[in-house]
C-alpha cells in the first residue's frame, strides 16, 4: 500500500470556514452559537457537547482579552474553561 497516496486524499481544514462563521455570528442567536461550538468540538474531538446559553454569553465577554498573558491572568477565562470542562460531552 502506498501510504503517501492515501494521505494525499485527506486535506487539513485550515479553520477558515469556522473563523468566518464565528465572525458572522449573532451573539444572541444561541442556536447558531451552540452549532458553532459543536462544529469546533466535532472538528477536534468527534463528539457533541451540551453548552449552556449562559456559558456562551461568558465566552463572548472574553472578547476584551487580547493577549495570552491577559487570558492566563483572567478569572473570567478560568471560569469559562471550567464551565466548558464541566459541560456534558467535553
Amino acid at each position: 500500500m502506498n501510504y503517501q497516496e492515501v494521505l494525499n486524499r485527506f486535506t487539513y481544514d485550515d479553520e477558515t470556514e469556522i473563523i468566518n462563521r464565528i465572525a458572522k455570528a449573532n451573539r444572541s442567536d444561541y442556536r447558531e452559537n451552540k452549532d458553532i461550538i459543536n462544529q469546533i468540538v466535532l472538528w477536534k474531538m468527534n463528539r457533541r457537547p451540551q453548552v449552556a446559553e449562559e456559558l456562551i454569553d461568558a465566552i463572548y465577554k472574553l472578547e476584551v482579552i487580547k493577549t495570552p498573558t491577559e487570558a492566563a491572568d483572567s478569572e473570567s477565562t478560568a471560569q469559562v474553561v471550567e464551565g466548558l470542562l464541566r459541560s456534558k460531552g467535553m
